[in-house]
């Protein structure tokens, strides 16, 4: 396997949702407690803050079929509606050689992921804020009566590393080996928002990645 590793930092507010509602805000970030086995015995620590690696996989991997498409000219209004299904989503040729694809239940076909990313656990340092929103009537402009919602996001701002592990044979294909990497600047440059809200400003990360060899 190829490690990388991606050290990044938050520029402003982020989310990763929970799902669920608190005493503050109907929208509240997700958090786990571990089990700290340092002592050779298992102890519960204090909730952390958690970045599924679920939600950071499945935004990387509609941009790297973004990039996957425009090396290969693969463009919306230069092909048919039959093959923008062939390349995008889990049809994408890269998608599917980094993430698989799920068991055709007719074919039995199917494709184990190739890219292993383990979940995020960060100290909860209660730096959060809530904003208040209101849902706006598309006819009048105006706020809808009783659709007021709050969110409570996070506004920590320390560096965190991601580290991924990819199978060798994923990144054979040059071109694959392309869009997978420009996907990780893209996260470095803030051009790819991870978690919730991104429409909303949130979930802008920087910073650099860099490969780290062959992992065995």
């Amino acid at each position: 396997c190829k490690s990388y590793t991606l050290s990044l930092r938050p520029e402003n507010l982020w989310l990763f949702g929970s799902g669920f509602a608190d005493s503050d805000a109907d929208m509240t970030p997700v958090y786990e407690k571990v089990v700290d086995w340092q002592s050779g015995k298992p102890q519960f620590e204090d909730r952390k803050i958690l970045i599924p690696a679920s939600s950071v996989k499945g935004a990387i991997a509609h941009r790297v079929a973004f990039h996957y498409n425009r090396i290969k000219g693969i463009f919306a209004d230069k092909i048919s509606p039959e093959e923008i299904e062939a390349n995008v989503a889990e049809s994408n040729h890269a998608v599917k050689t980094l993430f698989g694809t799920a068991k055709d239940s007719k074919t039995k076909a199917g494709r184990i992921g190739r890219v292993i990313l383990s979940d995020v656990f960060l100290d909860d340092k209660k730096q959060i804020k809530i904003l208040n929103h209101v849902s706006i009537d598309r006819f009048t402009g105006g706020g809808l009566e009783g659709a007021l919602f709050n969110e409570k996001v996070l506004s920590q701002q320390a560096s965190f590393s991601l580290e991924f592990l990819v199978m060798q044979d994923a990144l054979e294909d040059k071109d694959i080996k392309e869009a997978w990497e420009a996907t990780l600047q893209d996260i470095c440059e803030g051009n790819l928002p991870l978690g919730g809200g991104v429409m909303r400003g949130h979930g802008v990360f920087t910073g650099t990645w860099e490969p780290k060899g062959d992992q065995r």
